[in-house]
């Protein structure tokens, strides 16, 4: 068989086995899960190594970026908890029980380990052709997105939009950065080691920074630009072929788009500030907008709301979007009732001014779609 059709079928295995394991596996316990990951990969693996004709990782350059790397990361982390001493500290995943301590430890290692390795396998045999590169980190990222879904927040679409939002960004961002340094070092120990340290650091110590988690996805998204950077001045000026400097430019483009989205992602999705985007779950207000439509509101004072203004307002923990049809005063309360304009009548609950979150401003077709998609997806299993 050829080694373009042996990497086909592997990519369809990915695939196949990210959805099962979405779809049945997220059933069962987690030791188990992880056992079925392990051993998936650990199959895939040794395939590969036998079928892509692995390399000795030779490049001289390994050792400078792995002190870039260490160095970086080291120098990250001091600032963080020195950035803890102002948001204060809470417990890591580290557990006092040696041996789930140590399962813990394994789990990573392995599993880290054969991610990366099967990276370093493709991208080493396939170079030249950055389709399966591609193909391989993006499935990398969806496959965080499932390993880590909170199944708690499957019925709530919102609280789901924000943690895509805040998962998918320092995964994308972490990914890329493993194909880089994996591609351009010619070496699976740079990516290896980055990640391990990224994710075994929780395991290892007792107490991190309380960040949120809004600040940890920030952070996590920035972290593997630093490194970029700093692993690139390890680069001898005999090694600038042109290709790289094609690599570097579009990197910087990246860097630039995904610090935009990120920035923008993390101020609507979080209402740290005026606004706030969620997705629209219902076509209660359709026409106005529909299922899968994302609003974004603004935080107004309740006593600026007129009849006929679409608000959002929180129902037993529920974020609802429908328009005011009468607003009265009771003991010196703004009382207010809504209806959805795809709705026969009003609303059977009626909204204290202190529930409304803001007025409606904006309206963006389709983006909140994949959300309201997956939550379905979660909620008929």
């Amino acid at each position: 068989m050829r080694a373009k059709n042996k990497i086909y079928l592997f990519e369809l295995a990915l695939s196949v086995f990210i959805i099962i394991y979405f779809i049945c596996l997220r059933n069962i316990e987690a030791m188990f899960q992880d056992t079925l990951l392990i051993l998936f990969l650990s199959i895939s693996t040794i395939i590969l190594y036998k079928q892509l004709d692995f390399k000795k990782d030779k490049n001289y350059l390994t050792s400078y970026v792995l002190r870039a790397i260490i160095e970086s990361l080291l120098g990250i982390g001091i600032i963080i908890y020195l950035l803890g001493l102002i948001v204060g500290f809470q417990k890591s995943l580290y557990s006092s029980n040696f041996l789930i301590q140590i399962t813990n430890l394994i789990k990573i290692l392995l599993i880290y380990g054969e991610l990366e390795l099967i990276r370093y396998l493709i991208v080493s045999k396939y170079r030249g052709e950055k389709s399966h590169i591609i193909i391989y980190t993006i499935l990398m990222v969806i496959l965080d997105i499932v390993i880590s879904i909170n199944l708690k927040i499957n019925s709530n679409v919102n609280l789901l939009f924000i943690y895509m939002c805040i998962t998918v960004i320092p995964s994308i961002s972490e990914n890329i950065l493993s194909t880089f340094l994996t591609k351009n070092y010619y070496s699976y120990k740079p990516s290896l080691i980055y990640r391990y340290i990224l994710h075994l650091y929780l395991y290892i110590v007792p107490i991190v920074p309380n960040l949120g988690n809004y600040l940890f996805a920030v952070i996590h998204t920035i972290i593997p630009f630093i490194v970029y950077r700093v692993s690139l001045k390890y680069i001898k000026s005999t090694n600038k072929r042109e290709d790289k400097k094609d690599d570097k430019k579009n990197f910087k483009a990246l860097t630039i788009i995904l610090i935009i989205m990120l920035s923008v992602l993390t101020i609507l999705v979080s209402g740290i500030f005026q606004y706030k985007l969620i997705a629209i779950a219902t076509d209660s207000m359709s026409p106005t907008f529909s299922r899968g439509d994302a609003i974004i509101y603004k935080k107004v004072d309740p006593r600026t709301i007129k009849k006929g203004d679409i608000v959002a307002v929180e129902v037993n923990k529920i974020i609802i979007t429908h328009r005011v049809t009468k607003i009265k005063e009771v003991d010196g309360v703004l009382v207010f009732s809504t209806k959805g304009d795809n709705n026969n009548t009003e609303d059977a609950f009626k909204i204290e001014e202190g529930k409304v979150l803001g007025e409606v401003q904006t309206i963006i077709k389709y983006i909140g779609y994949p959300t309201v998609w997956f939550a379905s997806l979660l909620e008929r299993r």
